[in-house]
């Protein structure tokens, strides 16, 4: 179980066994200190900040469509489908059904967002919900505003009005955002204390929020775009020490917010005045169900890399929190008690709802739909190989305590032969399990070969922000790895095995001729996408430059990739016209496929194949 769904339980417990909130907390008046002002101020910034300075730019730029769309038009769709819909089916007012539209359409899927990390479920679909959620907060808390505003009249309702004062609300808690990151980012790069880095990161989250609401912004993307700017580009200042320093710090901060968060919750509930309102509590619910289900299932038609079991778990996954909380307690005086009162029993059981159906019933859906699901013979690789590592380490370190004369030769000379012993017998164990199974094997391959461009990545922040490269070489060579990370058709287990028994056969020869300047390029991005390439210097053509000659087998699927990637690396505006073909001795020669700007490539059909 989630434990944000264990607090709201005990919350709900401790609120039904005292009957109120003072005989548990004594002088403590709960209600005047669950204030939404205490929730959105003190709570809010900290779990927004954390969540956006976690995703990377590289994310959320991969899935910024899909995230842009579930928050913007989605939130609006939700408000008007669940305004009309409880509207029709409670019988209540349209302008009050679109004010609670509009406060239950933030989704705080923090309940499931850690389950997803230990099922170790894609990233895509992390990057996707907490994407989403973090946009969304701040979208449905400003269209809550709009609505208030204009139900009590003190804003006139007209399109163009609401479109403007939408931009202009989003876009300057974007930018105030944006401005104290920055500033707080150029102050880390001149620090060397992890104490006041992380000081200066809470300072430009709650500054951040705090400033964007003075100035009638959205103080909640305002921590968003401060947590992004941060988490990318500030981080790129901070010693090893500060980023590890910095995670904890947040890790811990956003779970002492959300054990209140929840916890509140379940104290603020009153299951009796639930339970007068069933009827309409279960018409907010369905309706909060069929506008989710519209939004996700009709918008994600369009995106292609959101398959459908992912459009059923972010479907799912679309729970509603403490914002939800934080605005229904928000709600003016001026609205009437009755009408407040019942907003706020609907939204209680629709937060209710999701986080005690939704939240407990995601670990098994998500194992239905296969993400997250470990083999035995996973389990047992992965418990076979810690056992390997750990002897590797403790083998290590006791011959290290040995050179240092910490251990006697005596001793060392009886512990050396057994501990070898130990780790090779546990290799082997390791060695056999992934020998029979090959979907463990291509799964480490696959983790091993992405970790390696990660790293090199890392490796380019680095030499930039140590000044070994400049700006320009640094987005070239980021772009390099990133295009490698995005491409999603690569198999990396393959192509490192390399096993033709399982790859698709070469039904292609590719012979294409690059100017010497073009050339390391062409093969590093190459290399980059698993293609080998046989390699000779020519000099062919009017040209007195030396030329390199690329042939390279390829599978049908692979032809377009590798005559892009050539012609993509090569740059001045000169073609070639060597009598490349009399080279080969091909019964089979098509006309020639693409001429590069430094390179002639041509494309011939392989009758036959085989790797000697």
């Amino acid at each position: 179980m989630p434990y944000t769904v264990g607090l709201v339980l005990m919350g709900l417990g401790l609120a039904i066994v005292a009957q109120n909130s003072e005989e548990i907390f004594g002088a403590v008046n709960l209600d005047e200190f669950l204030l939404p002002e205490v929730i959105l101020t003190i709570l809010v910034p900290p779990l927004i900040f954390e969540a956006a300075f976690h995703i990377k730019f590289e994310d959320l730029r991969r899935n910024l469509k899909e995230i842009l769309t579930f928050a913007f038009p989605g939130v609006l769709i939700t408000m008007f489908m669940v305004g009309f819909l409880v509207s029709w089916g409670a019988s209540i007012p349209i302008e009050v059904a679109l004010i609670f539209g509009a406060l239950i359409a933030a989704t705080d899927p923090v309940a499931v967002v850690a389950l997803f990390r230990s099922l170790g479920v894609p990233k895509q679909l992390l990057t996707l919900l907490e994407g989403e959620s973090l946009l969304n907060d701040g979208i449905a808390i400003l269209i809550f505003n709009l609505m208030i505003a204009i139900t009590l009249g003190t804003k006139e309702f007209g399109a163009v009005a609401f479109v403007r004062d939408f931009i202009l609300i989003a876009g300057g808690g974007f930018l105030t955002g944006m401005v104290v990151s920055a500033i707080v980012s150029l102050i880390i790069r001149q620090v060397n204390n992890y104490l006041i880095e992380g000081t200066l990161t809470i300072a430009a989250a709650y500054g951040s929020y705090l400033i964007a609401e003075e100035l009638h912004a959205s103080g909640v993307l305002a921590v968003v775009a401060a947590g992004l700017v941060i988490g990318n580009i500030g981080e790129r200042g901070m010693s090893p020490t500060t980023r590890l320093s910095l995670f904890n710090f947040w890790e811990f901060f956003a779970y002492i917010s959300n054990s209140f968060a929840f916890l509140s919750i379940g104290l603020v509930i009153d299951l009796t005045d639930l339970l007068a309102n069933w009827q309409r509590i279960l018409f907010a619910i369905a309706a909060v169900l069929i506008a989710r289900a519209v939004v996700i299932y009709l918008f994600s038609y369009s995106f292609r890399n959101i398959t459908a079991k992912m459009q059923h778990v972010i479907y799912w996954g679309g729970l509603r929190g403490a914002i939800s909380l934080a605005l229904v307690l928000s709600l003016p005086v001026a609205l009437g008690e009755e009408t407040r009162e019942l907003l706020q029993d609907m939204t209680f059981g629709v937060v209710l709802f999701t986080l005690l159906v939704q939240g407990t019933t995601m670990r098994p859906i998500i194992k239905r739909l296969g993400f997250g699901t470990r083999t035995k013979n996973q389990e047992s690789y992965e418990r076979h190989q810690a056992r390997a590592v750990a002897a590797q380490r403790s083998y290590e370190r006791v011959a290290e305590m040995h050179k240092e004369g910490l251990i006697s030769e005596h001793a060392w000379e009886i512990l050396d032969p057994a501990m070898q012993r130990q780790i090779e017998m546990r290799r082997e164990v390791v060695h056999e399990i992934m020998h029979a199974n090959p979907n463990v094997e291509s799964a480490e391959l696959e983790t091993a070969f992405e970790e390696i461009l990660r790293t090199q990545r890392s490796t380019y922040n680095t030499l930039l922000s140590d000044g070994a490269i400049n700006e320009e070489t640094f987005t070239s060579l980021v772009n390099e790895i990133d295009a490698a990370l995005m491409n999603q058709d690569i198999s990396y287990s393959d192509l490192l095995l390399r096993r033709t028994a399982d790859l698709p056969p070469i039904t292609h020869m590719i012979v294409a001729t690059v100017s010497e300047p073009d050339v390391y390029e062409t093969l590093h991005m190459l290399a980059i996408r698993g293609i080998p390439t046989i390699r000779l210097t020519s000099n062919l053509g009017p040209s007195t430059n030396l030329s390199i000659t690329m042939i390279i087998g390829a599978e049908a699927s692979q032809v377009e990739e590798i005559i892009s990637t050539i012609t993509k690396c090569c740059e001045l505006p000169q073609v070639r016209k060597g009598n490349i073909l009399s080279l080969i001795n091909a019964r089979n020669k098509t006309k020639l496929e693409q001429q590069a700007e430094t390179a002639s490539i041509f494309v011939f059909d392989v009758e036959h194949y085989e790797e000697i």
